[in-house]
């Protein structure tokens, strides 16, 4: 081998370890962004993916009250307190009263990233109390919107209630021993032991406990059990379709 070839496979073996340096670097990128990816997962989102089902929204509904009334003002600080809090933008304009003889109310709704929050205050005079009720709505790709740090923050400024609920799909009708399957599997996800079973014609719900959530959402006490995780699936047959329900500490209203 010449003086030649010898400086140019030394060219050769400099560009392969080039490439492979890069490649090592693209990899370790590609394997901390879906690491982080999946360490800001929420074990509901997960739980979703765990059946195949598509993430329709998340959701919060909140309520606290205050042991006085209050006037039309009072609600304005009221939730301009809030909005701060949560760092939101404040539109007095959009502030939207209502009164009667005994109601006082204010409604506002704004948006953030690709999610919706409302706003309700209520002021009873018969009752001597403000009632406030919050709602925040998240689509499946608000990526900056995380629910709990909006709870840690509302129960900065109030002892308020929070209900989490998470809906989706399954783009295909499932039987009801099917649907008990895929709610058992949730509940192995969530890492809870089932409490209660209810199954009607296109519906079925488990509700659970889960020591995992214990230590962040109050459980209902339904006498005989602690219950802080609810789960369900109804069938759409016209849609050809099965919705799929995530509620922690319940599931509120219908489904």
């Amino acid at each position: 081998m010449n003086m030649r070839e010898g400086r140019n496979l030394k060219k050769v073996i400099l560009y392969i370890l080039i490439f492979i340096c890069f490649c090592g670097l693209i990899e370790l990128s590609v394997n901390y962004s879906l690491g982080q990816q999946i360490e800001n997962q929420s074990p509901y989102c997960l739980s979703f993916s765990s059946i195949g089902a598509n993430l329709l929204e998340s959701r919060i509904d909140s309520w606290a009250k205050i042991k006085t009334t209050s006037s039309a003002k009072q609600l304005d600080q009221h939730l301009i307190t809030i909005l701060e809090k949560l760092q939101l933008p404040i539109n007095n304009y959009k502030f939207k009263h209502t009164s009667d003889n005994t109601i006082n109310s204010l409604e506002y709704e704004c948006q953030k990233s690709t999610a919706t929050f409302q706003f309700i205050l209520q002021s009873d005079k018969n009752q001597k109390e403000t009632y406030i009720l919050i709602s925040i709505i998240a689509k499946p790709n608000s990526n900056s919107i995380n629910l709990p740090n909006y709870e840690k923050k509302l129960k900065q400024v109030l002892d308020f209630n929070c209900y989490y609920l998470y809906s989706g799909y399954i783009d295909y009708n499932l039987e009801p021993a099917s649907r008990l399957e895929f709610l058992k599997l949730i509940l192995k996800q969530m890492d809870a032991k089932q409490v209660d079973l209810y199954e009607e014609n296109n519906t079925t719900s488990i509700t659970g406990f889960s020591e995992n959530l214990a230590g962040n959402v109050k459980p209902i006490d339904t006498g005989l059990h602690k219950v802080n995780l609810q789960a369900a699936m109804r069938c759409n047959r016209i849609e050809n379709r099965t919705y799929v329900y995530i509620g922690s500490p319940v599931i509120l209203g219908e489904y």
